[in-house]
């Protein structure tokens, strides 16, 4: 578990580090940003998809989306909170479908990846559970420091990704 807690700390921490996210010319000014000249395609999207006719009675189509980062062929770092809410499901439903792309058009379906149906997504330790699609004690909505919490969590892909570099985590402990 303790090396659990540090490789998550470590992969965040490169995430910052890395000199190409820090040029100031690289910033990101918008939360409408797009990266379309794929400056950075390591960088990229998931996106859950819910079936119409899905047992909760929900609308189909896009239900969320957040970024996520290609740290290992088949692994990728993104927030906890996502983490922790696809770690609940255990073995994701037959009407939701969890893809990743790393097109600058996310929605372009040829281009999406599967996340792994089993065991497919694992929160940082510190992480609040339990945390379900329709509760999670962490809220994060109020933009606030929250104290002892490491929002932060990795996801398996079932097919390695090929001809994007992961990006550059940190080469040491932050022991």
């Amino acid at each position: 578990m303790r090396k659990l807690c540090v490789a998550l700390t470590a992969a965040l921490a490169a995430s910052f580090m890395t000199p190409a996210l820090t040029r100031p010319t690289a910033a990101l000014t918008s939360a409408e940003a797009v990266d379309q000249a794929n400056a950075y395609p390591n960088v990229g999207s998931i996106m859950t998809w819910r079936a119409p006719n899905n047992p909760l009675g929900l609308p189909g189509g896009l239900a969320a989306g957040l970024t996520a980062v290609l740290i290992h062929s088949q692994t990728i770092l993104t927030a906890g909170h996502f983490a922790a809410r696809a770690e609940s499901f255990g073995t994701l439903p037959p009407w939701l479908r969890i893809v990743v792309s790393f097109a600058p058009n996310a929605l372009d379906q040829s281009t999406w990846i599967d996340l792994s149906r089993r065991g497919m997504c694992i929160a940082h330790p510190s992480f609040p559970r339990p945390c379900t699609p329709q509760s999670c004690p962490f809220d994060d909505t109020d933009g606030l420091y929250e104290p002892g919490i490491s929002d932060i969590g990795l996801c398996f892909l079932d097919e390695p990704v090929l001809g994007i570099r992961p990006a550059k985590l940190a080469n040491r402990s932050l022991d």
